[in-house]
């Protein structure tokens, strides 16, 4: 049976997403941070014999995560995401996200590699920090506009609210580089919770890359995030950008998938290309 959860569920769901925290980060920050009684979040959970959860399924604006631990009811899940006209994109571990997307109205996917960093050990301590800053609320619309401008980002209408709300609940913080007073770089973390944070966002304007400004911001952010006692995940499809990644600690772990919503007329059409 699937159904949404509510505050009495915390300690169940907890216990079914702690085993593989990491590829969970997403739907645990998510919890901490909003809870289940926000209208821009939802969280529904199969349960099986003696209430034990099998899947779960959040919403937070028109994002969806999945996670399953085994077989679960399927088309259940997908009549909620099929059924949402702002559905834009749906993520999660790989293997159990891949027999939920062939029955959502998807048009493309992609794939990426999933990595964690533990320790600041490869962290340059002897960089110069002087043009790397520490984002406020006032420059959300500056980092915005800069990710604009990135053509492989996925350009969501919720991305300034989603960004704002992080920073004001402490669930996202960002660091960028400035050039001649011009913000021309940026890394973010999203959906910091109790154990851990993810890094997105990590970028520099096109004119101004190869030039170690992104990898900057991504040390000093991974340090913020690692003196607090927290570990840091990350996904990436790109393999130059994963010797950056692994240059400053990061190793892979499995794989992340991310499937983008057809348009609502569309039909839906199995696994996308």
């Amino acid at each position: 049976m699937i159904r949404k959860l509510t505050s009495g569920d915390n300690a169940a769901v907890m216990a079914f997403l702690l085993p593989e925290s990491a590829f969970n980060l997403f739907i645990i920050g998510d919890i901490e941070n909003v809870g289940y009684d926000s209208n821009i979040q939802d969280i529904w959970a199969e349960f099986g014999e003696q209430q034990v959860i099998r899947a779960v399924l959040l919403r937070y604006f028109s994002f969806y995560i999945f996670y399953a631990s085994g077989e679960c009811d399927l088309a259940g899940f997908a009549a909620i995401v099929n059924s949402d006209p702002n559905f834009e994109v749906i993520s999660g571990k790989q293997e159990a996200l891949m027999p939920l997307a062939a029955l959502l109205r998807v048009n493309r996917s992609k794939q990426f590699y999933f990595a964690r960093l533990d320790d600041a050990a490869q962290l340059d301590s002897a960089a110069d920090y002087s043009m790397v800053h520490k984002a406020t609320i006032d420059d959300v619309d500056e980092i915005i506009g800069v990710r604009s401008r990135i053509e492989e980002f996925h350009r969501s209408p919720s991305a300034r609210e989603s960004l704002r709300n992080g920073m004001e609940n402490g669930s996202s913080h960002t660091y960028f580089y400035r050039v001649d007073g011009q913000m021309v770089a940026n890394a973010s973390t999203t959906a910091e919770n109790s154990q851990s944070a993810m890094i997105v966002g990590v970028c520099s304007l096109p004119e101004h890359r190869r030039k170690g400004y992104a990898t900057l911001c991504m040390n000093a952010l991974c340090r913020e995030v690692l003196e607090r006692g927290k570990f840091l995940c990350l996904f990436y499809d790109n393999p130059e950008a994963g010797k950056i990644y692994k240059r400053i600690g990061f190793r892979d772990i499995g794989m992340y998938a991310m499937y983008y919503a057809a348009p609502p007329s569309s039909p839906v059409s199995g696994e996308p290309e």
